[in-house]
Parts: C-alpha cells; sequence; structure tokens
C-alpha cells in the first residue's frame, strides 16, 4: 500500500486496537475496506508486479493515511493510488473508489447512496442506501479496423438499507427505484471511465487484452496507447434488482420536514 508523507509516522505513532502491531492492524483495515466497504482494494506483490508489467504499466494499489485527529490515532486504509510505470501519479478521489473497482470486477460489498427525486440541485442532499448483495463487471474490447471500443456490462443484487423517500410496496414502486439504482450507478461508472481518460491512465488493463487477442496491432498502437486510450468509446450498460427490502418493510425510516 501507499501511505501519505512519511513512513514512519504509520510505525511509530499509530496504535493496533487488538491486533499485536500496526502492521497487522493496517493488513486487517485493508482487507475490511475492501470486503465490506468497497473503499479499498485487497492486493499483494504478485497482482502490483504484474501489473506494472504489463504493456499498459498502470496498477491500482491501496492508499492509507494518518490522520492524528482521531482518538485513538490511526491510520484508515480508505482510500485507491494509481501508479504508472512505478510511481504514483495520482489518488483516486473518494466518490470514484466504488465505481473504480465496479470496473476492475473487484467490487465485494458496499453501500451506495442514491439521491432522492429532486435533490440533484441542493447542497445537502438527501439520499438512500443500498446495500449490495452482488456485482458483476465484463468488459467487452471490440477492434473494428484501426478502431477500439470497450462495452461494459455491470449487474447488482442488493437490499434496501435505509429509505427516506421512497415507499416500496408494489412491483411498480420497485422497478421505479431499480431505475433510480442503475441511474445512479451508470452515472459513477461514466465519471470515473471520464477521469481515468483524461489522465491517460489505462487502469482497466484495455492495452493487455488487445496485446493478448491481436499483438500485431498492439505492436502498432503500443507507442501512442496513452493518447489512443483517452479516446476510446465506452458504452456502459447497468442492470440493478432490489431482491428484497430488508427489515423496514419498504417504508421510509422517518418522515421528512419540507
Amino acid at each position: 500500500m501507499i501511505g501519505k508523507h512519511r513512513a514512519d509516522q504509520y510505525f511509530t505513532t499509530s496504535k493496533p486496537f487488538i491486533e499485536t502491531t500496526i502492521g497487522q492492524q493496517l493488513r486487517e483495515s485493508e482487507r475490511m475496506a475492501y470486503k465490506y466497504t468497497g473503499k479499498s482494494l485487497k492486493t499483494s506483490f504478485l497482482d502490483l508486479m504484474l501489473e506494472l508489467k504489463g504493456k499498459t504499466g498502470v496498477a491500482v494499489v491501496p492508499y492509507v493515511y494518518f490522520d492524528p485527529k482521531n482518538k485513538p490515532v490511526t491510520s484508515p486504509v480508505s482510500g485507491l493510488a494509481l501508479m504508472r510505470k512505478g510511481k504514483m501519479v495520482m489518488e483516486v478521489p473518494p466518490k470514484m473508489l466504488e465505481s473504480l473497482l465496479m470496473l476492475k470486477d473487484r467490487y465485494q460489498k458496499g453501500v451506495i447512496e442514491v439521491e432522492c427525486p429532486g435533490e440533484s440541485k441542493k447542497k445537502l442532499k438527501k439520499v438512500e442506501a443500498v446495500e449490495v448483495e452482488s456485482l458483476k463487471t465484463k468488459l467487452g474490447v471490440k477492434i473494428s479496423g484501426d478502431a477500439v471500443a470497450v462495452e461494459v456490462s455491470t449487474k447488482l443484487k442488493g437490499y434496501t438499507g435505509e429509505l427516506l423517500c421512497t415507499t416500496l410496496k408494489t412491483p411498480d414502486d420497485v422497478t421505479k427505484f431499480n431505475e433510480r439504482v442503475r441511474k445512479t450507478v451508470e452515472k459513477e461508472i461514466r465519471r470515473t471511465i471520464a477521469l481515468i481518460q483524461k489522465q491517460k491512465l489505462d487502469a482497466l488493463g484495455i492495452g493487455d487484452r488487445i496485446y493478448r487477442h491481436a499483438p500485431a496491432k498492439w505492436k502498432r498502437w503500443e507507442p501512442e496507447w496513452e493518447e489512443r486510450f483517452a479516446a476510446v468509446p465506452f458504452t456502459v450498460k447497468v442492470e440493478a434488482s432490489i431482491i428484497n427490502t430488508s427489515v423496514n418493510l419498504g417504508e421510509p425510516v422517518a418522515k421528512l420536514s419540507k
């Protein structure tokens, strides 16, 4: 993992909760953040080596930061950093952590926030929560002549964690709510794709797929791949299915004042 600022502060100032050492604490925090919150990634030196030695040379690694304001002082593992050719080039914005993991098909479980209708222009937005039970993403790379296009297909299943402005009592209610969840996830995926294309960082391994299936084309494209990747058209398709309404019986947890 990559840490913000000096490395020694994580081992001399931070304190483990129940683990014996701070190293064990960081490893457990990484595992929990990846498995249950979708805010980080569990990786290894082998994973890092394979990504850095790949044709694009772009790797995704967990990001840890030191927060002396917390009591007890801790070092949360809640983030991702992007590396290119062995050097860190950017920290992934917090709002894009989950969607990047979705694109890499490394998203385990977490909570997706869905805006209530009519909240998009407000500073303090009312949101509802969807707990993801499973999520699967497939990337399809299509080559036609001298052009390449990518199709993103994401399917998620989940259940409502908290409702504030929605009632789910009829099939039509569920259909409309699924559509809101679908649009939310699709929007975040598109934002993340736009970010990595702007930075010319092929964090999805598209170049490696081209090399495996069309090595001759890759040999011609490799010198200018960063520029070519920035212009690749992406098609995004998301399917959302709320399989149950948890324990709230499909009703808002409280009445909201206008």
